[in-house]
């Protein structure tokens, strides 16, 4: 007989341990997170449906989490996952107000501020501190190739202009955008989004410049 309450008593990190191969104990995981989601999205206006679609990308910015989070870093997985799931609100509400500002969606400040916690915003700082890193390490062609290809080239440009196939460029944008998505924790990243968090593009900017 399964003894639910026993993942009362579990940390998140020796839930992770388990939860792939637990089902109950990745219920328990998720049930835990949800409640965290919501609190998150609190302070947002907005009608049922978009709430319950806020809560959506809320968990799926945890499980991005859980597929990125690495043990070996000394964190608690709790202000990691915290930050994944708050800039993956922080989009998507931006995304929505983009898209219906002028059919009444409202929330509370027009910018849609995130407020990270002095923890969260040093977990922030080393996500943007690796994705910089991780820019530095592409070759010559790669940097070139993002760089067009946050500047909103076409594919069919970035290929005339570096003297490749659009398919070498679909490659090279596939393995960048891999490779900057375990660094932020988000499978699904935008990277021409307008809405990415500043201070994650600035890395990324920076990483372009710095030739040291």
């Amino acid at each position: 007989m399964s003894q639910p309450n026993k993942y009362d008593e579990l940390t998140d990190e020796e839930l992770l341990k388990i939860i792939k191969t637990d089902k109950n104990a990745e219920s328990k995981f998720y049930a835990r997170y949800k409640n965290k989601v919501k609190f998150f999205i609190r302070k947002y206006r907005m009608n049922s449906l978009e709430r319950e679609d806020l809560i959506q990308e809320g968990m799926i910015g945890l499980f991005n989490a859980i597929e990125t989070f690495d043990t070996g870093k000394g964190i608690k997985f709790v202000t990691y996952a915290s930050v994944c799931i708050k800039n993956r609100i922080h989009n998507t509400v931006n995304s929505m107000w983009n898209r219906r500002k002028n059919e009444g969606f409202l929330q509370e400040d027009e910018d849609v501020p995130t407020e990270f916690s002095p923890e969260e915003n040093a977990i922030l700082g080393e996500i943007s501190e690796n994705l910089k890193k991780a820019v530095l390490g592409f070759n010559p062609v790669e940097k070139s190739v993002l760089q067009m290809y946050l500047d909103k080239k076409s594919y069919q440009e970035i290929a005339s202009s570096l003297d490749i196939s659009t398919k070498k460029v679909d490659n090279i944008l596939m393995k960048i955008k891999s490779i900057l998505a375990e660094k932020v924790g988000d499978s699904d990243i935008d990277l021409r989004s307008e809405f990415w968090d500043e201070q994650l593009k600035n890395s990324i900017h920076k990483g372009l410049e710095d030739e040291t």
